[in-house]
């Protein structure tokens, strides 16, 4: 049973990070540790494995890890019997598989009699039997499916791989970031129905090399101007080309970079300087959150704490222009929710009628921006851009919660987007 977490934490910092990589190596790793108890080897096993289970199992379909993280679970349980969650995941993983393969054999069965299947029809049957392999490695039915179907796996693997050279020499000859990103999005997913068929097609990683590449000169160059512009105290269009490298950087890996992350921290840290200085305390605390919500570090908390103290004397009918700018710049972003509540926060707090009103047609604003993002957000859904409607439909929804048809359409855009990236 999980006792100490601290002497856990220290365990995995003095013998380093230990992959799921397979049976024999984790098994290794962790049997092998000599100066720990049993128990502790459980504990340290356990936490990995079940963090595996969910990160690569549930949410990435790795399932080629399956069994390195029901080896693991077994171990688990040989070190510690007591360990009941991890029993508890065992049979967890094992109802997973069972129900997943049934689900994919259904779907192999009813594609198999379709007389002649399209493409996408002929993917989703190839991908059914790669799955059911993946599942169960012991599956012989899935195997000999799976040699059976050999020419046509390679026959349309070609053809996925001529679309995407072609998308190719189109995306490396143009210049234009916004269409470069735009066929990104077509390239990669194309990329990944490839390599979920042949995960390692050599064409395919040299056009994901040369992709990458692109992809880093917009990103060094956006990066360039936003420490230009820092430099520049022009924070506003920093922030713009920094928060540009990290979407475009987004494109080609899910991890954060630091030195994105530390030039951000520096934007909105310098901004809120900035805006305290000059007794604008509403973007100031805002600006200083964004800061902190990076880096948690003591400049940010001790800038915090004189805003704070600032607030306590604040006159706000005098800083009416600069939460009036702060509910722009949020609405800008569609954070509908952020900049109702920075108007409820204030309006109260004023003096004048004047400001009073301006703050109420801001709060009528709101209503009609909802209603443009949710106009964009169907637009989005009918081109199937699921990922960005979704984004639309839930700053819709996180403003008003009785919002039903931007509900209805997030939990659809939300659950075909999900298919799609577990294709």
């Amino acid at each position: 049973m999980i006792k100490n977490r601290n002497t856990v934490s220290i365990c995995l910092l003095s013998l380093g990070c230990f992959f799921l990589v397979s049976c024999t190596t984790m098994r290794t790793n962790y049997f092998l540790i000599a100066d720990l108890e049993n128990e502790k080897k459980a504990e340290l096993l356990f936490e990995q494995s079940k963090e595996s289970f969910k990160a690569d199992v549930i949410e990435k379909k790795e399932y080629s890890k399956i069994k390195a993280i029901r080896t693991a679970f077994t171990d688990v349980l040989k070190l510690d019997p007591t360990l009941v969650e991890a029993e508890k995941l065992l049979t967890e993983l094992d109802i997973y598989v069972e129900k997943n393969t049934t689900e994919y054999k259904k779907k192999i069965t009813a594609l198999s009699e379709v007389q002649k299947r399209t493409r996408p029809q002929n993917y989703e049957y190839l991908i059914a039997i790669q799955r059911i392999t993946e599942l169960d490695s012991k599956n012989k039915e899935m195997k000999q499916l799976k040699k059976e179907t050999a020419t046509l796996r390679d026959s349309e693997i070609t053809l996925m791989v001529e679309e995407l050279s072609e998308l190719h020499g189109v995306i490396m000859a143009d210049k234009n970031q916004v269409s470069v990103l735009k066929r990104l999005k077509i390239a990669h997913n194309l990329i990944d129905s490839i390599s979920t068929l042949t995960p390692s097609n050599k064409e395919v990683l040299v056009i994901k090399e040369d992709f990458n590449m692109k992809i880093n000169e917009f990103v060094e160059n956006d990066i360039t101007i936003a420490k230009q512009k820092l430099e520049q105290k022009q924070y506003y269009d920093a922030e713009g080309s920094i928060l540009k490298a990290e979407k475009t950087l987004s494109t080609m890996t899910s991890e954060p970079s630091t030195q994105v992350q530390d030039l951000k921290y520096k934007i909105y840290f310098n901004w809120a300087s900035q805006y305290y200085a000059t007794a604008k305390y509403q973007s100031a605390g805002y600006r200083a959150n964004q800061a902190l919500s990076i880096y948690k570090t003591n400049e940010a908390y001790a800038l915090k704490t004189k805003i704070n103290k600032a607030a306590s004397v604040r006159d706000y009918d005098a800083e009416i222009t600069d939460i009036i700018s702060s509910v722009d710049s949020l609405l800008d972003q569609d954070k509908l929710s952020d900049a109702m509540n920075i108007i409820q926060a204030n309006t109260p707090r004023m003096k004048k009628q004047a400001n009073v009103t301006m703050l109420n047609e801001k709060k009528n604003l709101i209503t009609q921006v909802a209603a443009r993002i949710y106009k964009e957000g169907v637009t989005l859904y009918t081109e199937e851009d699921y990922e960005r409607a979704a984004l639309k439909f839930s700053a819709v929804v996180a403003f008003d919660k009785e919002y039903e048809q931007a509900r209805s359409y997030l939990d659809k855009a939300t659950t075909k987007f999900q298919a799609l990236q577990s294709q």
